[in-house]
Order: structure tokens, then C-alpha cells, then sequence
């Protein structure tokens, strides 16, 4: 398809190999021989993943809260993204959970990764495979902070293309031990 994948810790979301965000798209033969059991798998976007005369893109909702309302603003956001693609995307449920999702699109062009929309509200969240930020240890207890909660924005959209790469299914979340998984019926991007 055009994917540029590359092999991630097992369990996590870092890459294998360092200077990934660079260099050819591995060969088919060099990932079968560098392949270790349990392994995540990434791709990177952008430049590197060239399908036809366009390049791959994610748009990234990442929803840290539980909170029903701040799923439906994060898609709302993503909606307004996406416009009338926002059907046609294929769409990978991060492992997560919460209602996270990666849309793959194609872009003319690649670009420099930013946030178009985020949240005003913050939440604590289980996510312990990040450090604590100065601003977290002086806010949460140490209790929270050896049990991996952290501070963030309810939810985030992202767009990322060059020098970013994403998790791909049926790697492993790092904190929720979950699997992510391509939604259904969503993956008809040209060969």
C-alpha cells in the first residue's frame, strides 16, 4: 500500500531502530529478518510514505477524558478537520480507549505536524509510560504520581505528516495493554 514501517518496543510507542525519521522505507525482506516476538509495529508519515502522487497523513484524536461529552466535542473537532472524508478515512481505534482514533488520509503535500483544536479542560489520566512534568509533581500527590496519573488536556486533534510516526494494529497500547484495530469495512486506499 505505501506504508513506511518500521518496528516499535514491545509495548510501546518508540521506535526500534534510532534516525527513523529518516533514510528509505525499510524492504519487505529487511523487516521478515529484523522481526523480534511481540514487537509493535509503526509507520511513518509524511515524505517517507509516498502512495501514488500523495502522502500519508493521520489525524490524530487523542481523548484522555471518560467523559462522554469530551468524546463528542474531540469529534466534533475531528469532523470539522476532515470535512466530507470523515466517513470515508480508514480508522484505527487507538488501544487506548476512550474513543481515541487515527484517521489515514492523503495529503498533496507533506507538512510540519500541528494541533488544530484541543480542549481548555484538563484531566488526570492513567498514563504512566510518560514522566511526570514539573508541573505534575508540584500538582498530584506522590501517591498518583508512583501510580501513573498525569495531567492533560481532555482531548487533542493532531495533524501529523513529516518526522511523525504512528502506532499501527495489532501493536500493544503502552497503558492500557490493549490492542489497537483497524475499524471495519474502513481500509480501501489505493495500492
Amino acid at each position: 500500500k505505501g506504508f513506511a514501517i518500521h518496528w516499535l518496543m514491545p509495548r510501546e510507542k518508540r521506535p526500534v531502530e534510532s534516525g527513523w525519521t529518516t533514510g528509505p522505507r525499510k524492504s519487505w525482506e529487511y523487516l521478515k529478518q529484523t522481526y523480534k516476538r511481540g514487537y509493535n509495529v509503526g509507520v511513518r508519515l509524511g515524505s517517507p510514505s509516498k502512495i501514488g502522487n500523495e502522502f500519508l497523513t493521520v489525524v490524530d484524536v487523542d481523548i484522555k477524558s471518560t467523559d462522554e461529552n469530551h468524546k463528542l466535542e474531540a469529534l466534533q473537532a475531528a469532523k470539522r478537520v476532515l470535512g466530507e472524508s470523515f466517513r470515508k478515512c480508514p480508522v484505527v481505534f487507538s488501544g487506548r480507549g476512550n474513543g481515541s482514533r487515527h484517521y489515514y488520509c492523503l495529503s498533496r503535500e507533506p507538512f510540519k505536524t500541528f494541533n488544530p483544536y484541543a480542549s481548555n479542560e484538563e484531566v488526570k489520566v492513567h498514563s504512566p509510560s510518560k514522566r511526570p512534568s514539573k508541573k505534575e509533581i508540584e500538582k498530584l500527590s506522590q501517591t498518583e504520581l508512583i501510580g501513573g496519573i498525569r495531567i492533560s488536556r481532555a482531548w487533542e486533534i493532531s495533524l501529523y505528516s513529516d518526522g511523525r510516526q504512528v502506532v499501527l494494529p495489532p501493536s500493544i497500547h503502552p497503558d492500557s495493554g490493549r490492542e489497537y484495530v483497524w475499524k471495519e469495512g474502513t481500509f480501501d486506499l489505493p495500492v
